[in-house]
């Protein structure tokens, strides 16, 4: 009586996605009519990687098992097998601009 082992191959689920990778909005003040001495006011927010649209079960879709090594010819090969990696940060950021 003959045994085989089945063969296991690590899942992969579609990598189609949509990612908002980079928001920036800022404005700009009039400072003409200010007696403060700012010549320049500016505020802006910034966001990063705010939102991903995914079919994709994992945590990225633009994870690899190889990392971003491009030299690797395997690297390629392996994408949407995200083992042990982290998904891209979101970053959020707020700041103003003042000359004086």
């Amino acid at each position: 009586m003959a045994t085989t082992t089945p063969t296991v191959r690590p899942s992969r689920s579609a990598t189609g996605y949509l990612r908002l990778k980079q928001v920036v909005i800022g404005y700009t003040f009039r400072t003409s009519g200010w007696r403060c001495g700012i010549s320049s006011l500016r505020v802006y927010a910034q966001a990063q990687n705010l939102f991903v649209l995914t079919g994709y079960s994992g945590l990225d879709p633009e994870a690899s098992l190889y990392g971003n090594s491009t030299t690797s010819s395997l690297a390629n090969l392996q994408a949407g097998i995200d083992k042990n990696t982290m998904p891209q940060a979101r970053v959020f950021t707020f700041g103003t601009n003042i000359t004086f």
